[in-house]
């Protein structure tokens, strides 16, 4: 008995098949809602209720197909039920329903929004990595000219220096020139 699909505290339309009780393959048709006794139980349940069946609750397709809605009042768990469908002159039809909270297409559904979220996760933090990749290129121009402005003011340095020398040489009358001259020999 292949199991279907139920969503707890949710109407949902199940298909039957009523086929004729002496040959078990003639399809009946016609079957109202009045000729129908529909039971269910919870499973290991050691009893079965019984579903009071309307017409709104049951539509004939053709050729012994029928649909049941069924589940809002009647499937309150998760779990399995079990269902049977009994009518005059037609076998049994059962069949399981596994009641879950959300149908497997609900949970799709989550799914596939939670997927397009980490695809714009994604792109975003590709994004924010080309800018990073940007602010690594900037930073680079910035330490690359910090070590041209530091060779630079090695260079003054340098020549304070030179400067503080000559003036040393100037204050002890050591140069043998003017300041003029020192200047041309330093510029």
């Amino acid at each position: 008995m292949a199991e279907r699909e139920g969503k707890k505290v949710s109407d949902l339309w199940q298909p039957v098949l009523l086929l004729d009780d002496d040959d078990g393959k003639t399809a009946e048709t016609g079957k109202a809602f009045g000729d129908l006794t529909v039971k269910y139980h919870y499973q290991g349940a050691t009893s079965k209720t019984t579903y009071n069946i309307t017409a709104d609750d049951w539509k004939e397709s053709g050729e012994g197909e029928y649909w049941l809605r069924i589940g809002a009042s009647e499937f309150s768990s998760e779990g399995k039920y079990q269902v049977s469908v009994a009518c005059a002159g037609c076998r049994t039809h059962r069949f399981i329903v596994n009641v879950k909270d959300n149908t497997f297409a609900e949970v799709d559904d989550v799914i596939n929004t939670i997927d397009g979220n980490v695809d714009t996760i994604n792109s975003n933090v590709t994004t924010i990595d080309g800018k990073i990749d940007v602010v690594d290129g900037n930073v680079d121009t910035i330490n690359s000219n910090v070590t041209t402005i530091d060779g630079n003011v090695d260079i003054v340095d340098d020549k304070v220096d030179d400067i503080d020398d000559k003036v040393d040489d100037i204050d002890n009358n050591t140069s043998g020139g003017s300041i003029e001259d020192i200047s041309d020999e330093l510029f």
